[in-house]
């Protein structure tokens, strides 16, 4: 298929957009004729006046910019739609992480011109309910209103994996099968539990050819990850809730992108990492760190990243990664109290630890930008008053101050949203909230101001949103934007469900609670939410596991069996209870014979799946495994590697795994 790749407005234009440089590399590794088209850069060449809009938003409610863009010239992405038509595309693919309204707006023009052209949204990572429930009903709100969903696919998480199969099942006219592969629902492909590259150095090097970087305001500097999610669990970031599972490179996987990447692009002179947390994998940055020192005498390019205070990470690896050529990290810290730190779920280091870390950067030569929240809801005047007093001691081992927002938001799908009064919020709104303890918004704009004026006074480098603060003027405004008022919003719709319960249920889901509690509120649940309603099968489905993790294995089997009731084999939830139903069994007969025909016989029900199969060939093989029933095993094993072997599957590199196990002759209980 010829396909286009393309990234609307606002987005970050310092350096090539690195999402779309991965997907075009993975849609070509699949066969696909990929075109790429950056119109986020490309308008922004087209325009003048409006290049502010650019400009990363502020916690300001003045327009929202995508839609003021689109409002003040709809006749740029008109015509950036007879740009992407005349391509000749079979389907155009369109990033929308950020810049989700302008790629709406356009995919309607294209409608409009080519009805039966098949349009993707990719990319977008929003754990929001009430969104997702619109656009699975067919509709989109924005801050403008409501809109029709002009996309006949939209994948939701990392996609991988998931986006090529889309579009071969597209191209073959075999979009039926794709409910039997991920889980869908209306035009939603949700990716976030399903289907994600287990193994990072399976992935295709960046394909950063299609770009022209000195059209970049940064043309030395290219934007890329090693790694996926993050290993921490921080209440006020969705990162980890949306990927839920940490991944890096190796080492060696990460070099070798290094040299990639040097030798395509020789005038790029700075890597700048967009992993969550570059230190998350020490062994594979350490390796990396020394592999860049085995290769060369001075290092060819800078590189940074964003990284959590780590007492590990001591003055003598610093050390090594500055003279690999690391010049900058950007420090987790948050706030002064440890207190608040703690309240955060983010109490895994010590100040006494921050110090060190920030002497240790210092003496290595690394820049450290400290990251700092204004206004936590546990935040007091003392707390802030820490916040102040840690950076005027640490002062001198202070690169810069980074703030995010002038005011900390609550995060749609973050833990503070779902949980608030864990978090000590009485009135959830994304920054408008109100503390428990009384703490509005006007005080946490105060903090802001006061903590501006002092990184002046200080002479301390302060960045709010990218925007640097250099005086008083800057300083004040910035509070004019924050005092401008609130338009009203387009309601968001409530999807019929209550939402009050959902919302607990989601918590509960994703922090950790205790299991007596999770069962008893699913248990409440299933008798507030009708029977029609689709959520139970979710609600039952994690009753069942709950109780199985409890003790309650018995108390789990009317769970999994009213799914299968409800749910054809095909389905996520429907295979999954199915296989809940022969554990189930094995544990209460210890029948490994019967276990493996259970096993088979959903093989022959759940359809064409891949991931469904080659999960069942590989419990089949271990199963067969405790029977010391090895070729039989290895037949299982084998069969994937031959009829998936798609690199970046778990079951792929499980079944290698497993198959030198045989050959080794290990005992089974070493398979894990």
């Amino acid at each position: 298929m010829r396909i286009v790749l393309a990234q609307m407005p606002p987005n970050p234009r310092d350096t090539p957009p690195y999402d779309v440089a991965l997907a075009a590399a993975i849609l070509r590794r699949a066969g696909h004729e990929v075109v790429v088209r950056d119109a986020n850069n490309e308008i922004y060449h087209q325009v003048y006046k409006q290049r502010p809009y650019w400009k990363f938003k502020l916690a300001s409610h003045q327009e929202e910019p995508s839609f003021a863009l689109f409002e003040e010239r709809p006749e740029l992405f008109e015509r950036e739609a007879e740009t992407l038509l005349a391509s000749s595309p079979d389907a155009i693919v369109f990033r929308t992480e950020n810049g989700f309204y302008n790629a709406l707006m356009t995919a309607r023009f294209l409608k409009d011109k080519r009805p039966d052209l098949a349009l993707v949204s990719s990319g977008s990572v929003t754990p929001d309910k009430e969104i997702l429930d619109g656009w699975r009903n067919d509709a989109c709100f924005t801050w403008s209103g409501e809109y029709h969903m002009p996309f006949d696919y939209h994948v939701v998480g990392e996609d991988d994996l998931v986006l090529p199969r889309v579009l071969e099942a597209v191209g073959a006219g075999r979009t039926g099968e794709l409910a039997s592969q991920f889980k869908v629902s209306g035009k939603i492909i949700d990716s976030r539990d399903g289907s994600i590259p287990a193994d990072l150095d399976q992935l295709p090097f960046y394909d950063f050819t299609d770009f022209d970087f000195s059209r970049y305001a940064d043309p030395q500097m290219m934007r890329l990850n090693v790694s996926r999610g993050c290993p921490k669990r921080c209440a006020f970031c969705i990162d980890w809730i949306v990927v839920r599972k940490f991944r890096c490179m190796s080492g060696e996987r990460w070099f070798e992108e290094y040299l990639c990447q040097m030798k395509r692009h020789p005038g790029v002179r700075h890597f700048r990492h967009y992993d969550r947390l570059l230190n998350g994998d020490l062994r594979s940055l350490e390796r990396f760190t020394d592999l860049m020192l085995g290769q060369f005498d001075a290092p060819p390019v800078h590189w940074g990243g964003d990284c959590v205070v780590m007492p590990e990470m001591g003055e003598g690896l610093l050390t090594k990664m500055a003279r690999a050529g690391c010049n900058n990290l950007g420090v987790g810290f948050e706030s002064g109290s440890e207190r608040v730190r703690r309240s955060m779920d983010k109490g895994f280091f010590s100040n006494a630890d921050a110090e060190a870390f920030l002497r240790a950067c210092k003496a290595s030569g690394i820049g450290a930008t400290v990251n700092v929240i204004v206004g936590f809801p546990t935040e007091t005047e003392a707390d802030f008053l820490e916040t102040l007093g840690f950076i005027e001691r640490n002062r001198g081992n202070i690169f810069e101050i980074r703030v995010t927002m002038p005011t900390l938001r609550v995060g749609r799908g973050s833990l503070m949203a779902l949980a608030p009064k864990r978090y000590g919020i009485a009135d959830v709104h994304e920054d408008r909230w109100t503390a428990s303890e009384g703490g509005g918004y006007a005080e946490r704009v105060d903090r802001f101001r006061r903590l501006c004026e002092r990184m002046v006074e200080l002479g301390v480098r302060l960045a709010v949103n990218r925007r640097i603060v250099k005086n008083a003027a800057s300083v004040r405004h910035l509070l004019e934007e924050l005092a401008a008022p609130e338009p009203p919003r387009a309601a968001l719709p409530s999807g019929g469900l209550p939402p009050d319960a959902w919302a607990r249920f989601q918590a509960l889901r994703t922090a950790d609670a205790d299991l007596d509690e999770r069962i008893s509120l699913a248990e409440t649940l299933l008798e507030e939410f009708p029977d029609e309603d689709s959520r139970r099968v979710e609600i039952l489905m994690c009753l069942g596991y709950w109780r199985v993790q409890a003790g309650r294995a018995e108390a789990a089997r009317p769970c999994f069996e009213a799914v299968t009731r409800r749910e054809p084999p095909t389905s996520r939830f429907g295979y999954n209870a199915r296989r809940g139903l022969s554990d189930l069994n094995l544990q209460r007969r210890g029948d490994i014979r019967a276990a493996i025909a259970e096993r088979k016989a959903i093989l022959a029900e759940c359809g064409r799946a891949p991931d469904f199969r080659s999960e069942l060939h590989y419990e089949i093989a271990g199963l067969h495994v405790r029977l010391n029933e090895r070729e039989a095993a290895a037949t299982h094993l084998r069969t994937i590697l031959e009829k998936w072997p798609d690199p970046g599957s778990p079951w792929v590199t499980k079944a290698r795994t497993g198959l030198g196990h045989l050959d080794r002759g290990d005992p089974p209980e070493s398979w894990g």
